[in-house]
């Protein structure tokens, strides 16, 4: 599991499973709220910084 930030703020949550989640705060109403939920939420050793390109 690991939460990349991306230089324009966006995250890309992996999950222990596979599974990738990316959204942005400015996606959603309260984008703020659930970005600073999703990064309280995911210690902080996890936190690293992404390209915004895919990795092939």
């Amino acid at each position: 599991m690991g939460l990349g930030i991306l230089p324009s703020g966006a995250r890309r949550l992996f999950g222990e499973n596979g599974a990738c989640i990316e959204f942005a705060a400015d996606w959603y109403k309260s984008g703020r709220d659930l970005v600073s939920a999703v990064d309280s939420r995911v210690p902080a050793a996890l936190h690293f910084p992404m390209d915004e390109v895919e990795p092939i």
